[in-house]
């Protein structure tokens, strides 16, 4: 009782229980396959080899089991850390952000590698306004192979792989896009990536679309709106606006700034006879405008004006306001800006897109 019969078939699950009671030479060269295959520390390919019986196939199975075991165990914990990437297909450009639990594991080669893929497998999806942009990535297939030490083409199995290669949770935690111009003659869009690690993979990126009303099919002016959609990229970046123009804001959010600020005033000593005479109501009108100054893409400074380099035009002969190019110039703001740039071209030249995603910063999505 309890003994095998001479002719009865040793079956492949008798040998892999008996390799848990028979202890198995576990060889250097087997180590380094396995570590080869799948990356993972010298200790645990022993402990997948010895726990298989030296079978390197299983192994690699056993790996993968505890890998996705540990990655889904540590998904209480919390991904601060991580980057963004930036790609541009052919209906629309995309920003995706990607997290991870430290700066060490945002800075590896197959993390950046791996958030590029996903950005460029974005851009190929049909995103739509309103989209549940990362459930719908989540399910696409990557559009090239990262590693090889990742089987799975499926993004979020893909996912759970690379966080038991890297060996902390990595989480896809944030998705952007802006559709492109339906002609390039009626529009562009400008892309910046901040703080780049690689080329489209950075800290902070976003994305400008610029509408031209009437088209501009001439190569100079073309070039002039991607110069220009790049500089209002980096301005995004740069001052990170919540509003393209002030009919954005929200009645609610301007009564609410009105009457902080009037409160504020009143109790710093204004009294009833500033309030009669208005004096608090022209302050508080002030305080606004100075709002608007650092939320409202219009009326923020064009700090990065000179990117657009205006005056390489063949029409320019001066910047906004008459004033020469270079460091002694005032800088316009944007508003006014694109007023002159589409006086130089014969064209309206507004800003009806933007979009900006980055480590740790709000999202901003705005559209005309």
């Amino acid at each position: 009782m309890g003994h095998r019969s001479a002719c009865q078939p040793v079956t492949h699950a008798a040998l892999h229980l008996q390799s848990r009671y028979f202890a198995v030479e576990v060889t250097a060269d087997m180590v380094k396959e396995l570590r080869k295959r799948t990356g993972a520390s010298v200790g645990k390919c022993r402990e997948a080899l010895a726990a298989e019986g030296g079978n390197i196939d299983e192994a690699m199975t056993w790996l993968k089991k505890k890998g996705i075991a540990s990655a889904s165990a540590k998904g209480f914990r919390e991904a601060s850390q991580g980057l963004v990437a930036m790609a541009v297909g052919q209906s629309h450009g995309v920003i995706v952000e990607l997290n991870s639990e430290t700066d060490f594991v945002a800075r590896a080669a197959e993390f950046q590698t791996f958030l590029s893929t996903l950005a460029k497998t974005a851009a190929t999806l049909p995103l739509t306004t309103g989209g549940k942009g990362v459930e719908e990535l989540e399910k696409a297939d990557l559009v090239e192979r990262v590693d090889d030490r990742i089987a799975k083409t499926n993004v979020g199995e893909a996912l759970l792989e690379l966080s038991a290669l890297l060996g902390e949770r990595v989480a896809l935690r944030r998705m952007a896009w802006l559709p492109l111009p339906p002609d390039p003659a009626t529009g562009v869009l400008g892309s910046y990536v901040h703080n780049e690690v690689r080329p489209t993979v950075g800290s902070t990126a976003s994305l400008v679309r610029l509408r031209l009303d009437p088209p501009l099919p001439s190569p100079d002016d073309q070039q002039l709106l991607q110069r220009l959609a790049l500089a209002l990229a980096m301005q995004v970046v740069a001052s990170r606006p919540r509003y393209i123009t002030e009919q954005q804001v929200p009645p609610d959010v301007l009564e609410s700034e009105r009457q902080i600020l009037k409160a504020a005033m009143a109790a710093s000593g204004g009294g009833p006879q500033a309030e009669k005479k208005g004096v608090i109501d022209k302050m508080v009108e002030g305080k606004l405008r100075k709002l608007f100054e650092e939320e409202v893409l219009m009326h923020q400074e064009f700090v990065t004006y000179e990117k657009a380099r205006m005056d390489a035009h063949p029409k320019a002969t001066a910047a906004p306001g008459g004033g020469k190019e270079g460091a002694a110039a005032k800088l316009p703001t944007v508003g006014p800006a694109l007023k002159a740039i589409g006086s130089l071209l014969g064209s309206l030249v507004e800003v009806d897109g933007v979009t900006l995603l980055g480590l740790g910063l709000p999202e901003l999505a705005a559209t005309l």
